[in-house]
């Protein structure tokens, strides 16, 4: 374990907590100790935060002077005894362990005069109870005078207090490594005095537990006090680093260069071979360009601080030098937080969100958590060490992929009905095609799991063009190595207590052992009966199976197996597993929008499993509602915060208000209407005939009713079921009996609608998805806005507010903790004197600066008098206009016009960054007293935009392609194929549709045309109508080869791709352009940007404008000849 102590002489230098963010990162103390920060306690734990401590005590300066601050993580618990402005005296303890022992961090006085009372008080303490005992601080005392160099001779004679302190409380120098001297003076560049003033103290107790323990003197940096690192534990032994393609290599031009020098693809006997010796002479070169190119990555740093450390040993120290060395520090630690960014995987930082040291805690807890330090093997033994553990590992793992006997499933594949034809089974086993392989390649994450190599998918999809060859030619060397896909990891047998079952079950097992190759866990395997079953049957089935019996079954799939009456008791576990995740999350504390994030990422995601096949009681929803809510709004454990929007408006979608959260209620009712739909969609699977068979055998599921005694998921289907059929629809296909029941406007409505043929079967459908299926998303978003729908309005409710309003500050480009402050100030949810008032948590709706006019959110950040002089300093140079400001969001919205859409961007940043600055100096002013001042504000919101800038600045990748403007033309077909262009013109108010198709031949010459009007509903139809139209011309002229293509990207994809894919309005049209198709020896399907479509365009035109539909041969109509002829250049006409 590591502990720091440092006077820092200053916390308010970038430069000092710089430098203790990389001592802390480096060395990972668990408790932090510093003098003389010279802050305020908010200001202090702000870094404290920052740097990612647990919790922390605080001693205010006076004045300026002085200041106390101890930090310490979630590993110990400290207790502090008691405090003054000179020292913390704490009691520390291992929550893993229990161990106690004593810290007293110690700032001695640094006059002489306080010197005497100070030290006496400590050393009538008589403080003997056996307890390990360290002091360690700045003590501001000398034992020897060799600890002394430079300055007045040092006084023998004086009083020595630090050496009656050690001699009274039995405390033992522990001795240092590095520079012999803590603490310098400089006078004109030149260091005048040296002394040794920081230490740390031992009693006999702490050298017994911790024999090892050291003190060392760090690099001095940001303060003339050198920072004092106290370890017990030996260096552990370390390993070579193994290799890992970093991600910010990709986007340096050189990166292409070295990979491209160092791949070779040529012939070789082994495929495989070849690949392993190229990505290894990746590594190497990799390795040593990365070495010299980023050089001030992190050994720069280290040799950088072994240098300042270095220079303080020597006798005369260089200033100058040390201060060269301090700038190249700042300047490479700006670099290493880039990396950082590059490496999180999480935009959040490179959102400009300061949540570093979450990620930095993260990792590290990660890495600890998964370190193996002991195992027990089979005999029970444990096994230490990092070889002996490997060792072991590998024989169990040799073992267990060994095969006993010889696998023989003749029997077991006897009675399996084959499913694959010989058709089926010719396409698996066809060679595959580089198209292929690149398509799964480019499937794998880019940057999950690297694998032993190094290389994540990040390296095949940068540099595809280099290695495709190798990876196409290695995997084909990989056909045919899988042996099965089925693997049986958890699974429940049901049967009824008899030997004749017992017996029979175990045939099974042993069958499909041999068939598969697997075999029983029988120490993981167990056995439950119900009461009625008797003993002696039990022992039996136990023996003959090998099974042991156990008193519960515990949990299948994460949920328990055997439920009691509570239904609020048998789900108490999650909402625990949820306490938990926030606790921890507390202890990080992270800003708002990485709160934000986890709670949409970990939070609502713990219980969506169970919520899919049950529906929990109201009271659970609603607590785990309220704790997500109060760490939502909450601060820390002692602090209850004002909710100043409930839950129900939170989980609103941000375009309606609210921030996304999931309101667990819905959420629920949203999960298991996935489960209905599945039973209404997919009838035929076995899950939805076992539930049919159970509870509605006579009937369908939208028909049937929750019964007798009805079980737990069947009631939550049912209630699910009553809660999301009213928002599915039917699409008709062959539903000709519905036609004599409808009326003569219904049917003309209808006749808008494609409708299917007698072929197509009645359709069920889910609008709220383009695909028309039901998807969770969409089927919460439509469940809630239902609810919320039916709340009771209130005037200060933030449905007020137009949505336009909402997508404008969310798209905005500026750092997430000012969207999210916006969000406030549009939703009313910021502290102004007048809504603390409105809920009687002030006692004046005055504003405290101008003491005029009601604070509300306007009068904050657009009307006070001094925020006048903010505006119009601002780049904008804006001049307020009180009269016309009604409400923040119509101002922003009026705002925005009076400028060009080309400087949006800008001024909504400015904008943001200005509005935060104005809220933060009036919070400065209100809650600390620091005066107003306009030139700083408008200060800090120009360094908001720089900070974002510089966090967003990351280069963009050498590999991509940049998008170019070039001319697009009209290009023939190859030869034997015919090019048909469709296109549809659509007028939305009247619902006319003209369709446009042209036929030309490889020679560019006319073979064909339509010109057809239609009535559709939508442009999509249209389009997919037109599409219709072209494959429907194609077959009437018979033509075999074709080639069908239209400026429509929806249609064509939706053609392209499984109907799933598709619009669903235009459902049956693509089924019947699907069955049109196979009637061609070839089609393809192509999209073509609107400058190469113009004929076909001008024919759309044409129709919609028409009655009767036109159709041509070779000789278009005269209004489209100029057309054809400029649309086929350089083709001929």
């Amino acid at each position: 374990m590591n502990f720091l102590s440092w006077n820092c002489q200053g916390l308010g230098q970038p430069v000092t907590v710089q430098h203790l963010q990389e001592v802390t990162r480096s060395h990972g103390p668990l408790v932090v100790f510093l003098s003389e920060t010279h802050q305020s306690g908010h200001y202090v734990d702000k870094v404290r935060k920052q740097l990612g401590y647990y919790k922390g005590v605080n001693v205010n300066p006076i004045d300026t002077s002085g200041g106390l601050s101890l930090w310490w993580k979630p590993a110990v618990m400290v207790d502090v005894i008691l405090s003054s402005s000179f020292f913390i005296d704490t009691i520390v303890t291992f929550k893993d362990t229990g161990i106690q022992f004593r810290i007293s961090w110690l700032y001695g006085p640094p006059y002489y005069s306080d010197k005497a009372s100070f030290w006496d008080s400590w050393n009538n303490q008589n403080w003997n109870d056996s307890m390990p005992w360290l002091v360690m601080g700045d003590l501001n005392e000398l034992l020897w005078s060799c600890e002394k160099e430079g300055g007045a001779p040092w006084n023998i004679n004086r009083n020595r207090f630090l050496k009656d302190f050690m001699d009274s409380n039995n405390l033992i120098d522990v001795g240092y490594h590095g520079s012999s001297f803590t603490w310098y003076r400089s006078s004109f560049g030149e260091i005048t005095l040296k002394e040794r003033l920081d230490r740390g103290l031992i009693n006999e107790d702490w050298l017994l537990l911790w024999p090892d323990s050291c003190v060392t003197h760090l690099a001095l940096i940001g303060s003339d006090h050198c920072p004092l690192l106290f370890g017990t534990n030996p260096v552990l032994e370390k390993r070579k680093k193994p290799f890992k393609f970093e991600a910010f290599w990709a986007d340096d031009t050189e990166c292409h260069s070295v990979i491209l020098d160092s791949w070779r693809c040529t012939d070789h006997p082994c495929n495989l071979a070849l690949w392993r010796q190229n990505l290894s002479s990746c590594q190497n070169q990799l390795s040593k360009w990365s070495h010299n190119r980023f050089s001030a990555n992190r050994a720069l740093i280290c040799d950088l601080l072994s240098e300042l450390e270095s220079d303080l040993l020597s006798s005369s120290p260089d200033v100058t030098r040390r201060n060269a060395i301090t700038r190249k520090l700042d300047s490479l630690w700006s670099i290493e937080e880039k990396i950082w960014h590059q490496k999180s995987r999480i935009n959040w930082l490179q959102a400009g969100d300061k949540n570093t040291h979450f990620f930095h805690l993260t990792t590290l807890h990660r890495r600890q958590r998964n370190r193996i330090l002991k195992i027990a093997n089979e005999n029970g033994d444990w096994i230490v060490g990092e070889r002996a553990i490997r060792c072991e590992f590998e024989t169990q793992f040799k073992k267990v992929y060994s095969s006993s006997s010889v696998r023989n499933w003749g029997d077991s594949l006897s009675v399996v009905t084959s499913v694959v034809s010989p058709v089926m089974n010719a396409t698996l086993t066809a060679p595959f095609s580089l198209d292929e392989v690149k398509a799964a390649a480019f499937q794998m994450g880019a940057l999950k799991s690297p694998g032993p190599d190094g290389f994540p998918g990040l390296f095949c999809h940068r540099y595809w063009e280099i290695v495709n060859e190798l990876v196409y030619r290695t995997s084909r060397d990989f056909e045919g190595v899988m042996s099965h896909l089925f693997f049986a990891d958890d699974s429940l047998f049901f049967l009824a207590a008899t030997l004749k079952n017992c017996w029979s079950l175990k045939i099974i097992l042993r069958d499909y052992c041999i068939a598969s190759g697997q075999l029983i866990n029988q120490n993981k395997s167990s056995i439950f009966f119900s009461p009625n079953t008797p003993h002696q049957m039990q022992r039996l089935m136990c023996d003959l199976l090998c099974i042991s019996l156990v008193d519960h079954p515990g949990s299948y799939l994460g949920l328990p197996t055997i439920w009691g009456r509570s239904k609020k008791e048998a789900l108490s576990y999650i909402l625990d597993r949820i306490n938990k995740k926030i606790e921890g999350w507390k202890v990080t504390s992270l800003s708002l929008a990485g709160k934000e994030i986890l709670i949409k990422a970990v939070a609502t995601a713990v219980p969506a499993y169970p919520m899919s096949c049950f529906k929990f009681p109201l009271s659970i929803c609603n607590d785990i509602n309220s704790s997500i809510a109060q760490f939502w709004w909450g601060n820390n454990d002692s602090s209850s915060k004002v909710h100043w929007k409930s839950w129900v408006h939170l989980g609103k979608s941000k375009r309606e208000g609210g921030l996304g959260f999931r309101d667990l209620t819905t959420f629920n009712m949203a999960l298991l209407a996935k489960q209905c739909w599945r039973l209404l969609t997919e009838p035929n699977s076995f899950w939805a005939r076992v539930i049919k068979a159970r509870y509605f055998p006579n009937c369908d599921f939208t028909s049937t009713v929750k019964g007798y005694r009805a079980s737990w998921s069947w009631s939550s289907l049912i209630d699910a079921r009553d809660s999301f059929i009213a928002g599915t629809k039917w699409q008709v296909g062959n539903g000709k009996p519905l036609v004599p029941f409808l009326s003569q406007e219904l049917l003309h409505l209808i006749n808008l609608i494609p409708i299917g043929t007698i072929v197509d079967p009645d359709r069920l459908v889910w609008p709220g998805n383009k695909n028309g299926v039901y998807s969770v998303r969409s089927g919460y978003h439509w469940l809630h806005s239902k609810k919320v729908r039916n709340l009771p309005n209130n005037s200060h409710c933030s449905l007020t507010v137009s949505s336009s309003c909402w997508k404008l500050i969310w798209n905005i480009k500026t750092l997430p903790k000012i969207k999210l402050f916006l969000w406030k100030v549009l939703a009313g949810a910021i502290p102004s004197f007048l809504n603390l008032y409105r809920r009687k948590l002030a006692k004046d709706p005055i504003c405290p600066i101008c003491h005029q006019f009601e604070e509300t959110s306007e009068h904050i950040l657009l009307l006070c008098p001094w925020v006048e002089t903010v505006w119009f300093g601002s780049p904008l140079g804006y001049t307020m206009d009180k009269g016309s400001i009604t409400s923040f969001d119509n101002w922003l919205l009026n705002l925005c016009a009076h400028y060009p859409p080309a400087d949006e961007c800008f001024i909504l940043s400015l904008v943001g960054s200005l509005c935060w600055s104005i809220w933060k100096s009036r919070c400065s002013f209100v809650y600390q007293g620091l005066a107003i001042s306009p030139l700083n504000t408008m200060s800090q919101a120009a360094s908001l935009m720089v900070e974002f800038r510089d966090a967003t600045s990351l280069d963009a990748p050498s590999t991509m392609l940049l998008s170019v403007n070039r001319p697009c033309y009209w290009s023939p077909p190859p030869v034997h194929y015919v090019l048909i262009n469709c296109d549809a013109a659509w007028d939305a108010s009247t619902s006319k549709a003209g369709l446009g198709v042209i036929a030309r031949d490889h020679s560019g010459a006319c073979i064909g045309g339509l010109a057809i009007p239609s009535l559709c509903a939508s442009a999509v139809i249209a389009e997919s109508e037109a599409a219709l139209a072209g494959v429907t011309l194609a077959r009437d002229m018979k033509l075999a080869k074709v080639i069908i293509s239209s400026d429509s990207k929806e249609v064509i994809q939706s053609i392209r791709h499984p109907l799933a894919h598709g619009s669903w309005r235009i459902y049956p049209i693509l089924n019947k352009i699907r069955r049109l198709a196979a009637s061609f020896d070839e089609i393809r399907w192509e999209w073509s940007p609107r400058e190469a479509n113009k004929v076909a365009h001008a024919a759309a035109s044409l129709a919609i404008r028409a009655v009767d539909p036109n159709r041509w041969a070779s000789v278009p109509p005269p209004s489209l000849t100029s057309v054809l002829r400029n649309d086929g250049l350089p083709c001929p006409p």
